[in-house]
């Protein structure tokens, strides 16, 4: 099966690779497809910016599409990062927002800095199908996939694999940024919600 990968962010495309290629998936980019614009995601909820993100890139090429939305919500910061996981602080770069995100929870006890890392799929088979967010959940049109992993906030950064927040989010006492590629694919809700769509569309019959 052939689906468009709604994203510019090379690990989350190294990892939908790694893990629907194997499964019988053919994965296409937006770099393949030559889109490089940027896509808002201007929703309050993971749900939603990964409609946009799936929606948009649909509407374009006519193809099947599948975005993803992801971020860590911290408990002590009521939630935050979440939905702006990747934009947190402004326009900065990804160290100097998890610089900003440990300085929030410098005072914060170890018991008090736990959190969860949320990931959000949305599969578009056909875009003549949906007309908005709300018509695609009622209707069916759109597929939406959750899942989440729980987790410790660390107090420094560890390790050099992944991205975003993999190094500063611990499960079990090691950093996603410590896992190998297969370690955190086994553990990460990207993989799990991968795994999931994977498996949806075995039933649907599109594999």
């Amino acid at each position: 099966m052939e689906v468009v990968v709604a994203t510019n962010n090379k690990g989350k495309i190294a990892e939908f690779e790694r893990i629907l290629q194997p499964l019988g998936f053919k994965i296409l980019t937006l770099d393949m497809l030559g889109f490089d614009d940027e896509i808002a995601e201007t929703a309050e909820t993971f749900e939603e910016n990964a409609f946009i993100k799936a929606f948009e890139v649909a509407k374009r090429f006519n193809k099947p599409v599948l975005a993803d939305d992801s971020g860590l919500c911290i408990d002590a910061l009521n939630g935050e990062p979440g939905v702006h996981s990747a934009r947190f602080g402004g326009d900065i770069s990804n160290a100097q927002r998890l610089e900003k995100l440990l300085g929030l929870m410098q005072d914060v006890p170890d018991e008090k800095r736990t959190a969860r890392f949320v990931c959000l799929l949305c599969f578009i088979a056909d875009s003549d199908e949906v007309s908005g967010f709300e018509q695609a959940k009622k209707s069916g049109k759109a597929l939406f996939i959750h899942a989440e992993q729980p987790g410790v906030v660390e107090r420094f950064s560890k390790g050099t694999n992944g991205f975003g927040a993999d190094s500063i989010f611990s499960i079990a006492g090691k950093t996603v940024a410590e896992m190998s590629p297969d370690e955190k694919d086994a553990v990460s809700p990207r993989g799990a919600a991968l795994r999931d769509f994977a498996l949806k569309m075995r039933e649907f019959g599109r594999l």
